[in-house]
């Protein structure tokens, strides 16, 4: 059998088969990126296949997200190959089990779009379609260049601030470039990323270094509920002190939706980027 080479982050050799049959993808990003790639998702779990990305007739290995997922059930399910995610607590852990099993998992972790191109085009190297790779590798990434290109030709730099929001207080956080992909994305079209200047003091949403920032534009990713998400938002901005913070003073505060920005874009990293270009420069 032809193998595949891989270097993966763990700093492990693995030896991959150049093709897979029973593939475990243990979130539903994931389980897109694989089905993006030509693949069929065998065992996966609930969230994916109400995204559409696996059928009803996969076997489940968590009827949720993919952070509680069932090790026996998975082993029974004998997959060829098991992706997880390096972001995942639970998922590293289960690496550990699954090695000492014998069983072949990986770990990914896409923390920007060349990650994604990295991971795409070895999925697409195992199942053999270079028409996949073409189409959403090397297509997106021309699209985004020129996305780039243009959002850097502007003159006038806008501070930008992006925070995923719970309905809580303290599941309200900002991140910056290198901690979630859409900061990054923020960072790549020349805006200033107001987490980044200020060294990540605004992290935890603090009042008074919001308010003295001069923050230009606040894009909010929901966590959760959606509605009941922005709700909270919207209440909090409300009030007094925070509806003093410049780009809440002005309406510059916009939700994205959580198909692109909460969940990997895999396939629409392009329209990411143009959807952030657009509210960033207001095009």
């Amino acid at each position: 059998m032809r193998r595949l080479f891989l270097f993966s982050s763990f700093m492990l050799f693995l030896f991959l088969p150049l093709w897979a049959d029973g593939v475990a993808c243990l979130n539903s990003s994931i389980a897109d990126l694989w089905h993006l790639a030509g693949g069929v998702v065998d065992i996966t779990v609930g969230e994916a296949v109400e995204r559409g990305f696996a059928s009803p007739e996969a076997i489940l290995v968590d009827n949720a997200s993919g952070r509680n997922i069932n090790s026996e059930l998975l082993i029974a399910s004998e997959p060829d190959l098991i992706i997880g995610s390096e972001d995942t607590s639970s998922h590293l852990q289960l690496k550990d089990f699954m090695d000492k099993h014998g069983k072949k998992m990986i770990l990914v972790r896409q923390d920007d779009f060349d990650d994604f191109l990295s991971y795409f085009q070895l999925f697409c190297s195992i199942t053999g379609r270079d028409d996949l790779w073409q189409e959403h590798g090397e297509a997106q990434k021309q699209e985004i260049n020129d996305i780039i290109v243009a959002a850097k030709a502007h003159e006038e730099k806008p501070s930008v601030l992006f925070i995923r929001a719970g309905s809580a207080f303290s599941a309200v956080r900002a991140k910056g470039t290198g901690s979630h992909f859409a900061s990054s994305i923020i960072s790549d079209l020349g805006a200033i990323n107001a987490y980044d200047a200020m060294d990540g003091k605004v992290e935890t949403l603090s009042l008074e270094a919001l308010l003295t920032s001069d923050i230009d534009k606040i894009l909010i990713v929901p966590q959760g509920n959606e509605e009941v998400s922005m709700d909270y938002i919207n209440e909090l901005f409300s009030q007094p002190g925070w509806r003093d913070i410049k780009a809440v003073r002005e309406g510059e505060v916009y939700f994205l939706p959580k198909e692109l920005f909460h969940f990997k874009p895999n396939g629409r990293w392009s329209e990411a980027y143009r959807m952030m270009e657009s509210i960033i420069y207001e095009e």
